[in-house]
């Protein structure tokens, strides 16, 4: 079982794909005490904009 609703939380990151990585990694640092449940990925591009890749990341925090 994972989890009540109210323990699972998620975060949405969004940047470029040049700084995605680097967004990803400064979450995983400032939470530490999490437990991923999982990422979903995507990736949009748009003609004219530069391409957007997102991560929606379902977690619960640790157990104290």
């Amino acid at each position: 079982m994972l989890g009540k609703a109210s323990e699972i939380k998620v975060t949405h990151i969004s940047a470029d794909y040049i700084r995605f990585q680097d967004h990803i990694d400064s979450w995983k640092n400032s939470f530490l005490d999490v437990e991923i449940i999982d990422i979903k990925f995507s990736a949009v591009s748009d003609p004219g904009n530069e391409e957007r890749v997102h991560a929606l990341i379902i977690y619960k925090e640790a157990k104290q």
